[in-house]
């Protein structure tokens, strides 16, 4: 994830700005890997399994607490 400019914020999925940093550093977030397997239980039912990793780059590094984040999902879909 890179930001756009300079003078742009690191903004959450609500489109609020989680962290805005005049510039002077860098403007690289961060990489994701995501991980996913689905599973067709029947024509109509699908599973989805996924697991992803979120590493921090130097904006983050620079800007405050730069943690690196996990997450799962499960997803079941069903076709009418």
């Amino acid at each position: 994830f890179i930001l756009d400019s300079d003078n742009d914020a690191w903004y959450n999925a609500g489109g609020a700005a989680m962290r805005r940093v005049g510039g002077g550093v860098s403007n690289t977030v961060g990489w994701e890997l995501d991980i996913h397997a689905k599973h067709d239980l029947n024509d109509a039912t699908k599973l989805w399994f996924g697991y992803s990793h979120f590493f921090p780059g130097n904006y983050v590094d620079q800007t405050g607490p730069d943690p690196a984040t996990d997450w799962v999902y499960f997803q079941m879909t069903i076709a009418f």
